[in-house]
């Protein structure tokens, strides 16, 4: 049985990806702050989680490896606040920063070893932001330029090992995002 990792699979392009997942018959174990529109399947598992809480999200994903091989990690989740840089609130700064770049970074350092076993694959849903400038989204397009360099320098460090690494830069999507 393949099994997936998906952050931000409670919405959006996560709900969307967990259940293209399914249909092929992954095993999905999805992580998200809630899930209102559950997925019904025995291939879903959903991980109810705050992900700004760093330790409590590290020590599940330590306690969930010793159950499950991973082969697939999607790094999905995402926060974005817009507007005047002056105006953003260090509280906002600090969100967009953990669940944008430093989640990604700590689960790709726990599940690494896993994935290079597995010859698997990470997925990072960065942001057309991250290739351009950002007026009203400097924080945010700042988050997700870390996430697109980490993710090009991982796959550089990670090839040679039949890892694969793509970044997904997606514009405006039909989510609860804007």
């Amino acid at each position: 049985m393949t099994n997936a990792l998906v952050t931000g699979a409670s919405s959006g392009i996560g709900l969307a990806i967990s259940k293209m997942l399914i249909k092929h018959g992954i095993h999905v174990y999805g992580i998200g702050r809630d899930f209102k529109e559950p997925i019904e399947s025995e291939l879903f598992t959903p991980i109810v989680c705050e992900m700004l809480n760093t330790g409590k999200l590290t020590a599940g994903i330590r306690d969930l490896k010793k159950k499950v091989d991973f082969s697939i990690v999607i790094h999905n989740a995402g926060v974005g606040y817009f507007g005047p840089h002056e105006e953003q609130n260090p509280a906002k700064i600090h969100e967009m920063t953990c669940i944008n770049l430093e989640v990604p970074m700590l689960l790709t350092n726990l599940l690494l070893r896993d994935i290079k076993a597995a010859k698997g694959l990470f997925v990072f849903i960065s942001s057309v932001t991250a290739q351009k400038s950002n007026t009203h989204g400097c924080a945010y397009g700042a988050t997700k330029s870390g996430l697109t360099s980490f993710a090009r320098s991982l796959f550089d460090e990670v090839r040679k090992y039949d890892v694969r690494v793509a970044t997904i830069h997606p514009d405006m999507t039909q989510s609860d995002f804007y």
